[in-house]
């Protein structure tokens, strides 16, 4: 008996359950050690009945996938003997609770109409909802004759077929559902067709549609832009800052292409590549390896095999990679006598260097002429940046090749952005519907301004939420602003992976060259080098703000990170220093509120007596003060208070505003304007600017109170002459550093 998938099944992206001659993947219901009753033969899976204790099985039990679904179409076979009855349960919550699978799960009846006494109840026969609904027409088979049955559930819709006619529909989980469990024998048992794998929030890899509250993906790449691209038979780059859902999207338009009778389409990341460097030789090992592997997998064509083989005959490996896309692109597997054109996503290209990547793309040039029959009709080159920005060093030539020059004949690039301000309440929003667990609009309001839609954040803030804060897992319980503001620092003082990678970027004199003038908020926004600028926004670093102009970090959390990141050494001395948090408070009225004079007058000694030895080793001195002074302050957040920065190129200042205590009722809202006297200006104009900005950012910021700290690192100043303290209005000190 034939058990196997068709090359087209497994290019649409069937899985097989049963492998037609074991029971692997899966296992009898709540016990992992004892099926021995299933047995297989001739591609037949098959309960023996002989061993029996009572009405039970001995070895048997229900049988149940190792793998969880939630989103899925099955399809199977099934026949069943004289007066037998049996079942297909789904949504099952396989916990000890539960002593059986039908205390949980609904069923599609599988029974022999013509013998079984059940067959004479409504809703009990072969084919129904058992219980719940009947099924209509009646196209059940006798005993012993081959049945063929379909599930489908997506998104809360739920269709039976039997032999190839839809015999039920119904909806899961709603109001109507609830009626028909409460008329049925299920009704006492208050789990029943209750159980949804709920799916979580994605924080590490590619996103799993069943797994993962998701954006459609083809939604985020404007499909048809795309599409028309290819008709068109446009080789052209897609490019994204790290963990923004670009391989998400690359695999969601392989599934399109391939679910249609167009094209064939094949994702292949050469990511593997990379550790060869500039050995030419064994990047084409890698990434012919890696090629024939997701042929087979994804296209059902497995001559990947003798085409290695050929290649090592003929030792052509400096041309192994046109070879393997031109072989593909030649041989149809699934429809031999119907070629259809080969659409290839090649991912992180920009893993490879030197003269590794100069053959890639002059292979993939050299074909480019023989499109779409013996070549690609549409390569999408996929990486952090536009090839066409590439500075190439070629160890052989001794030269700097350009990628525009190595691969000519890109004919556009597509930028994949970050999630729109709706994207994120949509993604929000599947939870709540899901799980009933509200966001309030404080919480999504903040979780926007944090993240400004860049993906792993927005996940990763809701999956902190949701998941790591224990007391959160109560989906009755709202996510609140107070949640997400938690959430936030969590983060932060974690050094999630991907914020890690953030911060070794810092270290790169590229990143340099734009950071240091935003943290000092220099003035001059001509001061630096072009390409620099743009290798910091495809990094997804910086951003030009639409309503200002003005070149800022992308969002607050790392507006946050980068000051904290490149002051932790100094932020670990001062919490080891053994002072008492407490020595900042005053008591008001009983109420513990900050002493913000002794705050910063203690800060003036302190950079008084440190500051030389810390601004001499630090990589981002010309930011020296404005980092010392947000790493001093960072005890205030580690205190129970709140601070958020803003800084930025032309801004001339950073804004620090900080709220105490952190809650809903703060009692505290105080801005601390931020300035380096420059050489060229007096004292007076330095101020005089910095108070006006001091009183716009209090009004925006609605603070009650405001400090001007001016340092003036001119080091011919005494220290008696840079240091004082005087009251500029009413609400307004002014601080010398």
């Amino acid at each position: 008996m034939l058990n196997e998938l068709s090359q087209k099944e497994k290019a649409e992206g069937w899985n097989l359950l049963f492998d037609g001659k074991t029971t692997q993947g899966f296992h009898s219901y709540n016990n992992k050690t004892d099926m021995s009753a299933w047995k297989v033969a001739d591609g037949t899976l098959y309960l023996d009945t002989t061993n029996k204790s009572g009405w039970q099985i001995v070895g048997g039990g229900d049988i149940i996938t190792n793998e969880e679904f939630e989103n899925f179409h099955l399809k199977l076979e099934w026949k069943v003997a004289n007066a037998g009855n049996s079942g297909i349960m789904f949504l099952v919550n396989e916990t000890p609770d539960f002593e059986f699978a039908w205390h949980t799960g609904p069923e599609m009846q599988i029974l022999d109409n013509d013998n079984h006494p059940d067959s004479k109840i409504i809703k009990h026969r072969a084919g129904d909802l058992y219980d719940l609904i009947s099924s209509s027409p009646i196209t059940v088979r006798p005993a012993m004759q081959w049945n063929q049955a379909e599930i489908v559930i997506n998104k809360g819709t739920l269709l039976f077929s039997l032999n190839e006619k839809q015999v039920l529909s119904t909806t899961l989980w709603d109001e109507n559902w609830k009626t028909l469990i409460a008329a049925s024998k299920f009704k006492e048992w208050a789990s029943f067709g209750t159980f949804k794998k709920e799916r979580f929030f994605n924080n590490a890899g590619a996103q799993i549609l069943s797994d993962n509250y998701t954006i459609d993906p083809l939604r985020r790449i404007h499909l048809k832009e795309i599409e028309e691209l290819i008709d068109q038979k446009r080789y052209f780059v897609l490019h994204a800052p790290r963990q923004t859902g670009k391989t998400t999207c690359m695999y969601a338009l392989m599934r399109h292409f391939n679910a249609g009778t167009k094209y064939r389409a094949l994702y292949v990341n050469i990511e593997a590549a990379q550790a060869m460097r500039e050995d030419v030789e064994g990047v084409m090992h890698s990434i012919v390896s890696v090629f024939c592997d997701v042929a087979e997998l994804h296209l059902g064509d497995n001559s990947g095999g003798s085409l290695i083989q050929e290649i090592i005959k003929e030792d052509k490996w400096k041309d192994a990679l046109r070879l393997t896309i031109a072989h593909y692109s030649k041989n149809d597997h699934a429809q031999p006598n119907n070629l259809r054109p080969l659409i290839l996503m090649i991912d992180e290209i920009d893993a490879l260097i030197g003269d590794s990547l100069i053959s890639v793309l002059r292979q993939i040039r050299a074909g480019y002429n023989d499109k779409p029959h013996a070549f690609p009709q549409s390569i999408i080159l996929c990486g952090v940046r536009d090839v066409r920005d590439y500075r190439i060093h070629s160890s052989r030539t001794k030269e700097i090749i350009t990628g525009g020059s190595a691969f000519n004949i890109k004919a556009d690039s597509i930028r994949l952005g970050n999630f729109s301000k709706e994207e994120v309440n949509e993604l929000y929003q599947q939870h709540t519907d899901e799980t009933g667990q509200v966001f309030t609009e404080e919480a999504r309001d903040l979780a926007w301004e944090y993240t400004k839609g860049q993906p792993w954040l927005v996940n990763a803030l809701a999956y902190e939420i949701t998941f790591r804060m224990k007391d959160m897992r109560d989906r009755t319980k709202p996510i609140t602003g107070e949640i997400m503001r938690q959430a936030k620092e969590r983060m932060v003082v974690s050094r999630a992976t991907h914020i890690d990678q953030l911060v070794d970027k810092l270290q790169e004199p590229r990143v340099l060259n734009i950071i240091k003038p935003l943290l000092s908020g220099n003035e001059n926004t001509m001061d630096f080098n072009p390409d620099d600028l743009l290798y910091c926004i495809d990094l997804g670093l910086i951003t030009k703000n639409p309503e200002t102009k003005q070149t800022e970090i992308s969002n607050a959390i790392y507006q946050e990170v980068i000051p904290r990141e490149l002051t932790w050494v100094l932020q670990m001395n001062l919490e080891t220093t053994g002072e008492p948090q407490v020595w900042y408070l005053k008591n008001v009225d009983g109420v513990n509120l900050l002493d913000v004079d002794k705050l910063l007058t203690a800060f003036q000694q302190f950079y008084r007596e440190h500051s030389e030895h810390w601004l001499k080793g630090m990589l981002y001195r010309e930011a020296g003060p404005q980092l010392l002074l947000q790493a001093y302050l960072q005890r205030v957040v580690n205190g129970g208070g709140w601070i958020e920065r803003e800084y930025g190129l032309g801004k001339g200042r950073t804004d620090l505003f900080v709220i105490w205590p952190v809650g809903p009722e703060p009692k505290q809202r105080i801005v601390i304007e931020v300035k380096v006297k420059r050489e060229k200006d007096s004292l007076q104009a330095t101020v005089k600017k910095g108070l006006k900005q001091t009183q716009a950012y209090m009004d925006r910021c609605k603070a009650t109170h405001g400090h001007l700290v001016v340092f003036d690192p001119n080091p011919k100043k005494r220290w008696g002459q840079k240091i004082y303290k005087k009251k500029l209005t009413k609400t307004i000190t002014l601080w010398g550093s």
